[in-house]
Order: C-alpha cells, then sequence, then structure tokens
C-alpha cells in the first residue's frame, strides 16, 4: 500500500511541475526502445533540464524522474546529455501468470539530442542503466531508446 501511495506521489509531482512550465520550455513527445513510454522535458535553463518518463518495462509500468545537464556541441543544433534520478513502479503488472512486484531504484541517463532547426521537432538517443534497490539489487545496462518530441507553444 505504501508503495502504491509513493508511486501516486511521484507522478503527481512530475505532472505538476510540467503544468506550471512556460511555454517554450516544455516538449513533450514518445520514448521507443527497451523502455517505452511518454517523456516530458522541462528546460530550467540553457544547461539544465528535469525530465519526467511513464514508461512499460518488463510488463508493468513505471515512473522515472531525472535531472539533466545538457551542452550544445559547437552551434550545430547537437546537444551531449547526461544525468541522473530515481524510479518508481510495478513489474509483470499486465502478465495474470507471474507475480507482479515493486520497484524503486535509481538511474542514470546518457546521450545525444537534435534539434531540427524549422520543424519544432527534437530527436535524441540515449543510454538509460539503471539499478533497482527495492526488490534485489538488479542492474540493467541496456535501457536506451530513442526519443521523439515536439515543444509546446
Amino acid at each position: 500500500m505504501k508503495f502504491h501511495i509513493l508511486f501516486f506521489a511521484l507522478s503527481t509531482l512530475l505532472l505538476t511541475n510540467v503544468s506550471f512550465a512556460q511555454q517554450g520550455d516544455t516538449n513533450v513527445g514518445f520514448r521507443l526502445g527497451s523502455g517505452a513510454g511518454l517523456s516530458v522535458k522541462y528546460m530550467c535553463n540553457d544547461q539544465a533540464a528535469l525530465e519526467g518518463i511513464l514508461m512499460y518495462r518488463r510488463g508493468g509500468v513505471r515512473a522515472v524522474g531525472l535531472v539533466k545537464a545538457q551542452f550544445e556541441i559547437g552551434r550545430s543544433n547537437t546537444y551531449f546529455f547526461i544525468g541522473a534520478g530515481g524510479h518508481a513502479g510495478v513489474n509483470r503488472l499486465f502478465n495474470p501468470e507471474r507475480p507482479t512486484y515493486q520497484v524503486i531504484g535509481l538511474d542514470g541517463i546518457v546521450g545525444l539530442e537534435y534539434h531540427f532547426p524549422y520543424q519544432n521537432l527534437i530527436f535524441s538517443v540515449d543510454l538509460k542503466p539503471m539499478v533497482e534497490i527495492l526488490q534485489d539489487w538488479n542492474f540493467s545496462g541496456n535501457s536506451g531508446a530513442l526519443t521523439l518530441r515536439v515543444p509546446l507553444n
């Protein structure tokens, strides 16, 4: 029961941050990869961002919160980013043949992001290693994805 309250609180916090964001500083989109789902990114300033991801993984749902630093590579509209955060969720939620279990863990992220100059489109590729600390110390280094976002204007 405590886990469900924590999951609801984290999800509400992520959505609340998005609703108070200024227009043009927030972009939303889809994340496709080993952890597929929705991504919302809020730019705090030119080099710092908050990202919330609601994703499907291992037959369940996870909410991920990340703090990211990003740096433009030259003047190419390409950015390198690195960050860290955490996740909470439930595995095997949609598999009635196996028992569900809750997960809480730590996440890292590293990747590249490209801003298409005249299309209002942002494309990124990343690697997001994570370690789960609630059930057992399960490390996963292969959680990468492609993300396509559009700015909210």
